[in-house]
């Protein structure tokens, strides 16, 4: 139930918030369906100063290596039927309940990201494919690519998921108005 689930994700923020510039639930429970399969959870980690660059110019993410420390002390459990552990996306069970964590890295953009992840599938492949390769939302010469939108060359900033709608000219659907 997405009442359930509600809970779960609102555990993994307390877990995880100091380590995030933004989290958010996307997916089914964002779109309030009454039954969800998984949990998604879109994350943009908050960065430090790597400590191993020599001229403090790198960062790294402070979100990763929790993640990981959740993993060992037993809170979190690695999916053993998805080997999904990189940079941008993990997916592993918190109490039995599958968890796709997607984590917002650059040149990802949140709005972009946010738009696609909150889904369904199916509306997220039309919101991707462009009119030149037989889709009818996304403009010709746009792309999304690594998270984020592209025209052309260029990335277009889309730091909410309103700005992602505009850059396309699209109106801003509501997650429960975005159908399969």
């Amino acid at each position: 139930k997405r009442s359930e689930a509600n809970i779960l994700a609102a555990e993994l923020f307390l877990k995880l918030e100091a380590y995030c510039a933004q989290f958010s639930v996307a997916g089914s429970i964002r779109r309030e369906c009454c039954w969800v399969s998984d949990i998604e959870l879109l994350l943009s980690p908050l960065m430090a100063s790597d400590p191993q660059d020599l001229f403090g110019e790198g960062e790294i993410s402070c979100l990763h290596p929790e993640i990981d420390r959740l993993v060992a002390r037993g809170d979190i459990v690695r999916d053993p039927d998805h080997d999904k552990w990189g940079s941008r996306y993990r997916r592993f069970l918190y109490k039995d309940a599958p968890i796709d964590c997607f984590i917002v890295m650059p040149p990802a953009q949140w709005g972009c990201l946010m738009a696609i992840r909150t889904g369904p599938w199916q509306y997220s492949k039309r919101l991707v494919t462009s009119f030149d390769k037989g889709g009818r939302i996304l403009p010709m010469g746009y792309r999304v690519d690594q998270g984020a939108l592209w025209d052309r060359d260029k990335l277009i900033e889309t730091p909410t998921e309103r700005d992602f709608y505009k850059a396309i000219g699209q109106r801003y659907l509501e997650p429960w108005e975005r159908a399969a």
